[in-house]
């Protein structure tokens, strides 16, 4: 009887890092997603509501990236410090390569080049997410398969 508790508790955490994996690139999607729709309405915000860059990162509602609501002028100001927080918020490496000078570069300019600079990096964002959706579709659908079929796999051998 402990023998099979003890199978079914290792053939479950072969599950649940099979999830944790899958749940990875569902992460990435979501965060991107926000990128997206962020970069296409921060100008806007910033024109008509009359606020500044900051005002905007405390004021914009995501569950994904609240590492917006914890930049300042302080932070931005080093950039080795804003990708120490977005390596805290497990952002890939890859995404923070696009989002620093993004977040960096908002605030400077007028605003036709803030609209310009927003524009442009949803359009970015948008091409990182599509990435993220092929990767989730492709390699997130195989992991979970390769998981639950190696944990059924592991049951049947141990038991």
């Amino acid at each position: 009887m402990l023998r099979l508790i003890g199978v079914i508790l290792l053939c479950c955490v072969v599950l649940c890092i099979g999830y944790f994996n899958v749940n990875k690139y569902v992460r990435r999607r979501n965060y991107l997603s926000e990128l997206c729709d962020f970069s296409a309405v921060c100008a806007d915000i910033m024109r008509c509501e009359n606020k500044s860059v900051y005002d905007v990162f405390k004021a914009f509602c995501a569950k994904e990236i609240l590492f917006l609501k914890q930049l300042d002028r302080k932070l931005l100001a080093d950039e080795t410090a804003v990708y120490a927080l977005l390596r805290e918020h497990k952002i890939s490496e890859t995404d923070i390569r696009v989002i620093i000078p993004f977040i960096t570069k908002l605030g400077c300019g007028d605003i036709a080049q803030q609209t310009a600079h927003c524009r442009y990096y949803s359009t970015r964002f948008g091409e990182l997410l599509k990435s993220a959706e092929t990767e989730l579709n492709t390699k997130g659908k195989m992991q979970r398969s390769l998981f639950i079929f190696g944990s059924i796999a592991l049951f049947i051998i141990l038991v």
